[in-house]
């Protein structure tokens, strides 16, 4: 059953300047933290976790212009790895046994996808906090760099779990919480506007920057409790980067060369996270 519906978050992505200026970024970036760190990741845990022969239907939450859509192609997933060349890789899974859907919030960032990516994928302007989708509906899920924009982790993951059948896996890439203390992030911001933990103003990206955006320094305890309370996993606050609960695990991620994401080199704990881990069975 969905959640009432709360007041959230403003999405500074339905905003036309901003979106343009995303897309403008994102679409001109090589050789970035996505090519190198973070599309290998989600190939290997496409492939790691897939039965041949089975259509899956995959979820991509926060999926913005949809450029990860791009990672559902067979020749794609097959050049990642083949470029990458590591023992941890797992062969391509056949596009026709993906079955993709990717909704964003920006109407913007939506209309972009639906004009460049495979008329095969299906994109939609939707809410993370209240998807236009059946219980249970999707076998996998995965976003990228959302919940640190989320005001309200807590109700994203109840509707994420809504949608996931019991034992689907998810993938969720984020702000490792780890290095709030650090101001990396307070300081990609001009001119930052902070209230509780919302840094809110004009923000650098990689190519870029945006007019108007914000984040959410969630502590990894909160994280731990709302994935628990979400996917009814046993928590464990001790498990952050090398500690297990019963199905899932948050790491740092880092790439071969050890790079940071927008060349910050002072700290060794990388600047994101993946949160990784499956839906318990039991729940109805």
């Amino acid at each position: 059953m969905k959640h009432t519906m709360q007041k959230h978050e403003s999405n500074y992505f339905q905003i036309k300047d901003v979106a343009r200026q995303w897309i403008n970024s994102v679409e001109s970036e090589k050789d970035s933290f996505r090519d190198k760190v973070i599309y290998p990741k989600i190939v290997h845990w496409l492939g790691s976790h897939h039965s041949s022969g089975i259509l899956e239907k995959i979820l991509d939450v926060g999926c913005g212009q949809g450029i990860a859509s791009k990672l559902m192609e067979q020749e794609t997933q097959a050049n990642i790895i083949d470029t990458n060349n590591d023992w941890w890789f797992r062969s391509a899974v056949p596009s026709k046994e993906l079955a993709y859907c990717g909704i964003d919030g920006s109407s913007y960032l939506i209309k972009r996808a639906k004009e460049n990516y495979p008329k095969t994928c299906e994109f939609m302007k939707a809410s993370v906090y209240d998807m236009p989708f059946e219980d249970k509906y999707f076998d996998r899920l995965f976003s990228i760099n959302l919940i640190m924009h989320l005001e309200n982790p807590e109700s994203a993951f109840d509707e994420m779990s809504r949608v996931l059948k019991p034992g689907g896996r998810f993938l969720m890439i984020t702000a490792n919480p780890t290095r709030y203390s650090y101001f990396e992030w307070y300081n990609m911001f001009i001119e930052p506007v902070v209230t509780k933990n919302r840094i809110e103003g004009k923000i650098k990206i990689p190519n870029a920057t945006l007019q108007r955006n914000s984040i959410y320094t969630h502590s990894k305890n909160r994280i731990a409790m709302a994935l628990g309370n979400a996917f009814k996993e046993s928590r464990d606050k001790s498990f952050f980067v090398q500690k297990y609960s019963t199905t899932y695990t948050i790491t740092p991620l880092r790439n071969p060369k050890n790079e940071r994401y927008f060349n910050v080199n002072a700290y060794k704990a990388p600047l994101f996270c993946a949160i990784e881990g499956y839906k318990n069975k039991e729940i109805n």
